[in-house]
């Protein structure tokens, strides 16, 4: 289980950079529903960021209480 976290944190760190590089090339020229591409970055990004630290803590959890076999 810990490993599966661990993969998923690394994918998202990815999928974070990658957004991040692309809403900063094209952010002042593209607009979504009404709201530019920064401001969508910033909520992705946090949302992002929850997920992470939740991940995390999910992490840290296991391993600090590993299950009894």
């Amino acid at each position: 289980m810990t490993r599966r976290i661990l993969i998923n944190a690394v994918v998202i760190i990815l999928i974070l950079c990658v957004w991040m590089m692309v809403a900063g090339s094209i952010a002042p020229d593209l607009v979504i529903l009404g709201q530019s591409l920064a401001a969508w970055s910033v909520l992705i990004t946090v949302v992002g960021g929850v997920y992470l630290y939740r991940q995390l803590l999910t992490f840290l959890r296991a391993r600090a209480h590993p299950p009894e076999s």
